[in-house]
C-alpha cells in the first residue's frame, strides 16, 4: 500500500482509519473484556453475556453507520471531506460492526484461555486480507478497494469463528434480553470510556496534524506510527493470554491482605514475570529501530517517505517501552475491579495529550507529535504506577529494568557498524549481543526460563520419552 499509493492518499486512508476508530469503541463497549472477566469466573453464564451484547453491539453499530452517513453526506463538503475518503469511511464502519459481532466469539474463546483458536483464524484471515488488498490495489481501487477488503475478511473472520466456536466450545445459545444488554451498558461503560479516552489519547495527534499540516505530514507520520501498531501484538497477545488467569488470581489475593497470603503472592508475581518479559523485549527493540529507521522505512515505505517518516519512526519507537508496561498494568487494574482509576489516568493523560499537541504540532509539526506521544505515555506509566502500588506490593520497575537497559546500551555499537553493510544482518547480530548479554546480567531468571522451555513444542514430546 506504501509503495502502490501517494503520501497524501495515505494521509486520507489514515484519516478515515482515526475516525473509524471511534466507531470501534462505541460498538464494542468495552463488553470484549467484560465478558472475558466474567465468562472466565462463571462459565456458565456465557450465554446470557452473548445474547445481551449481541443486543447492545446491533444498536451500537446501526447507531455508527447513521453518523459516518452524516459525515460523508451533508457534512462532507463543510468539513472538508473528499469523496473517496468519505466512501473509504462508511466502507469502513460497515467492516467494524462485523468485526466487533463476531470479536463476542473471540471474548469467549478468551475466558475459556483457548487463545489459539481466534490466533489460528487471526493467520488466516491476515493471509486473506494480504492477498485480497494486493489485488485490489493492483487493480487500480485504491483506499477504497482496500475498505471493500475489510468487509469480505471481517466477513470470512464471523463465519470462521463461529463454526470453531461451534466445534470446540459447543453451540452457544444467546439469551438476547433488552434488560440484561443495559445492565451490561451499565458495567461496560467504564471500560469504554477507558477506550474512548485511549484512543483520543493516542489519535488526536492524526487529527491535530491533519488539520495543522496537511495530508502529507499526516501520510508521514501515519507511516511511521503503522510501526508501533504493527509492535502492540506482542503487549496485547501476552496480557490478553493472562488476562483470565490475572482476574482468577484477583479474586483469591483479598484486598488489602497484609502479611503472607499465597494468593497474593502469586497475583504479584505474574505480573512480575510478564513486565520482566515486556521490558526485555521492548528496549532493544526501541534501541534498534533508532539506529535502523532510515532503512526500515526506505524497504517498506520507498523513497517518497524519507526523511520525513524515518524521522518521526526513530522519535516514536521509545513509546513502545513505555506502552508495552502500560498495556499490562492496565488490564491488572481491570482484573482487581479499579476500572475507575483508569478514566481518571487517561482524562489527565489525554488533557495534557491534547494541549501539548495542539502546541508542538504547530511549531514542529509530525516531529512535535511524536515527543508529545512518548511523553504523554511516559505520564500514563507514572499514574499506572501509583494506583499499582495501592493494590500490588510495589513493583520495582527500575530494578526490573536496569539490566535490559544495559545490554541493550552493549548492543547498539554492534547493530550500528553492521547496519552500514547489511540492516537485516544488523537485526541478527544486535540479537544475538543482547541476548548474551542479558543472560550473563541474569536479566532472565531460572523461573522465567523454565517457562519458555515448558512453551518450546518439543518440550512436551522430549518429556514423555
Amino acid at each position: 500500500m506504501l509503495h502502490t499509493l501517494g503520501v497524501s492518499e495515505i494521509g486520507r486512508y489514515t484519516w478515515a482509519v482515526l475516525v473509524v476508530g471511534y466507531f470501534d469503541i462505541l460498538i464494542n463497549f468495552g463488553l470484549g473484556v467484560l465478558i472475558t472477566r466474567d465468562v472466565a469466573r462463571e462459565p456458565q453464564s456465557a450465554d446470557r453475556y452473548l445474547g445481551g451484547s449481541l443486543v447492545v453491539r446491533g444498536v451500537l453499530w446501526a447507531v455508527s453507520i447513521g453518523i459516518a452517513l452524516g459525515l460523508v453526506g451533508p457534512l462532507a463538503e463543510p468539513l472538508g471531506i473528499s469523496a473517496e475518503a468519505g466512501v473509504t469511511l462508511a466502507l469502513l464502519t460497515v467492516g467494524i460492526g462485523i468485526s466487533n459481532i463476531s470479536g463476542l466469539a473471540s471474548a469467549l474463546f478468551n475466558a475459556a484461555e483457548r487463545m489459539e483458536f481466534p490466533a489460528y483464524v487471526t493467520i488466516f484471515t491476515s493471509a486473506l486480507k494480504v492477498v485480497c488488498g494486493v489485488a485490489a490495489l493492483v487493480m487500480g481501487y485504491g483506499i477504497v478497494g482496500i475498505a471493500i477488503v475489510s468487509i469480505v475478511v471481517n466477513a470470512v473472520t464471523g463465519v470462521v469463528l463461529l463454526a470453531m466456536l461451534v466445534r470446540f466450545l459447543g453451540m452457544p445459545h444467546p439469551q438476547p434480553s433488552t434488560g440484561f444488554g443495559v445492565e451490561l451498558m451499565r458495567s461496560s461503560y467504564p471500560l469504554m470510556i477507558n477506550n474512548l479516552l485511549a484512543t483520543v489519547f493516542f489519535r488526536i495527534d492524526g487529527l491535530i496534524l491533519n488539520a495543522v499540516s496537511g495530508e502529507a505530514a499526516l501520510g508521514w507520520y501515519g507511516t511511521a506510527y503503522k510501526f508501533l501498531d504493527g509492535l502492540n501484538i506482542i503487549p496485547s497477545n501476552l496480557t490478553l493470554a493472562l488476562f483470565p488467569l490475572l482476574s482468577r488470581l484477583s479474586t483469591a489475593r483479598g484486598h488489602g491482605a497484609t502479611g503472607s497470603n499465597p494468593g497474593r503472592d502469586d497475583f504479584t508475581r505474574t505480573v512480575e514475570m510478564a513486565l520482566r518479559a515486556l521490558i526485555n523485549l521492548a528496549l532493544p527493540i526501541a534501541v534498534g529501530t533508532t539506529i535502523l529507521a532510515e532503512p526500515i522505512i526506505g524497504l517498506f515505505a520507498g523513497e517518497k517517505f524519507l526523511p520525513h517518516s524515518a524521522i518521526a519512526l526513530a522519535i516514536l519507537i521509545w513509546f513502545a517501552p513505555f506502552s508495552f508496561v502500560n498495556g499490562l498494568l492496565q488490564y491488572v487494574l481491570i482484573a482487581v475491579n479499579r476500572q475507575r482509576f483508569i478514566t481518571l489516568s487517561f482524562v489527565i493523560a489525554t488533557v495534557f495529550n491534547v494541549a501539548a499537541n495542539v502546541v508542538a504540532v504547530s511549531l514542529w509539526s509530525y516531529v512535535g507529535a511524536s515527543a508529545v506521544t512518548v511523553a504523554s505515555e511516559l505520564l500514563l506509566l507514572v499514574l499506572f504506577s501509583i494506583a499499582l502500588r495501592h493494590e500490588v506490593r510495589p513493583t520495582r520497575l527500575l530494578a526490573q529494568s536496569w539490566r535490559s537497559a544495559l545490554a541493550a546500551a552493549i548492543m547498539a555499537p554492534a547493530v550500528w557498524v553492521v547496519a552500514e553493510g547489511s540492516p537485516i544482518l544488523a537485526v541478527a547480530v544486535g540479537a544475538i549481543v543482547y541476548g548474551c548479554v542479558l543472560l550473563l546480567l541474569r536479566g532472565v531468571t531460572s523461573e522465567e526460563l523454565a517457562v519458555v522451555r515448558r512453551a518450546l513444542p518439543f518440550h512436551s514430546r522430549s518429556a514423555e520419552r
